[in-house]
């Protein structure tokens, strides 16, 4: 099975909030970009919680990767067997 390990980044020379890009950790995720939720109020690209969603930027990235790695592939295979 994938494992979703994208990375993101903004795009080169953009500045946030008075730093520079290489300036900027790059944070895990598991988006794809298809953000629907579903009838169990689950992201319908990556299988998150809006919960999980809203606190991902404030997760240290061991937790991220604990979810991606763990919580968020039990919850596709749920969701095919549904």
């Amino acid at each position: 099975m994938r494992q979703p390990l994208a990375r993101r980044a903004p795009r080169a020379g953009t500045k946030l909030r008075g730093m520079s890009v290489e300036m900027l950790p790059i944070v895990s995720t598991p988006c794809i970009g298809v953000c629907r939720l579903d009838r169990d109020n689950l992201c319908m690209g990556c299988r998150r919680t809006l919960g999980e969603i809203a606190a991902w930027s404030r997760l240290d990235e061991s937790e991220r990767l604990r979810l991606m790695r763990e919580v968020l592939p039990l919850r596709r295979i749920r969701h095919v067997r549904a």
